[in-house]
């Protein structure tokens, strides 16, 4: 709490440095610097003026790709807020959250950002998923698999691989689905990125008890 504190402390002088010497990217990102601090401090609503500030000065000096991103940041404060007592979802929130995720897709397309629309499309993927609307899922989750592809963004094929495989898998498209999360699997051994490894591992035990195939399951399981 004392260095989240002092972080603050810091990035608020920046703001006031940022604002005195018209520096509008570091205003935007000192916002959402304070809006991430509030984020892992388990107080996001705290942070939640921050990023609609970025937001502001983002669109009013035509700094695209921060505003795209600040703009899926929004969703996604949206779609973690949405999460209530027994695994009831808010669904107005999601409704919320997809807006701002289609916004930032079409600035992204508007101005031919391939990696930053495909990322758009996956976080919309999992909205919808979280509505069970997995027609819908699948279809978002198709097109950032290949804008993410075109991008050639690894960290992004990373996760949307995982994603679509999972999905696949469940409308019981099971070979598309393993043959997805295996290749996954692989770019994120090459990443070295172990948490979302780790998620990976479980979504491939997850798939071979489906199939009943306890062992592969368990190997799989233990791995993650």
């Amino acid at each position: 709490s004392t260095n989240s504190d002092s972080s603050l402390v810091y990035i608020d002088q920046i703001i006031n440095w940022a604002k005195t010497n018209n520096q509008p990217e570091w205003l935007v990102k000192a916002n959402q610097l304070i809006a991430a601090t509030y984020y892992y401090r388990n107080v996001r609503e705290m942070g939640f003026d921050y990023l609609i500030e970025a937001l502001a000065v983002s669109e009013k000096n035509n700094l695209i790709e921060d505003e795209i991103n600040i703009l899926y940041a929004i969703g996604m404060s949206f779609s973690r807020s949405a999460r209530r007592a027994n695994k009831v979802i808010d669904k107005e929130k999601i409704h919320k959250a997809l807006e701002y995720h289609q916004r930032g897709v079409q600035l992204a397309e508007a101005n031919d950002l391939t990696a930053l629309s495909g990322t758009g499309y996956g976080h919309m993927g999992t909205c919808f998923l979280r509505l069970e609307e997995k027609e819908k899922a699948l279809n978002v989750f198709q097109k950032s698999e290949v804008n993410a592809r075109m991008a050639k963004d690894s960290i992004s094929m990373g996760y949307i691989l995982d994603d679509l495989g999972s999905l696949l898998s469940v409308m019981g498209k099971k070979d598309e689905g393993k043959k997805l999360l295996l290749e996954a699997l692989e770019i994120r051994k090459a990443l070295k990125d172990t948490f979302p490894l780790a998620i990976n591992l479980n979504n491939l035990g997850e798939y071979h008890l489906s199939e009943k195939d306890h062992k592969n399951a368990k190997t799989y399981f233990e791995s993650s």
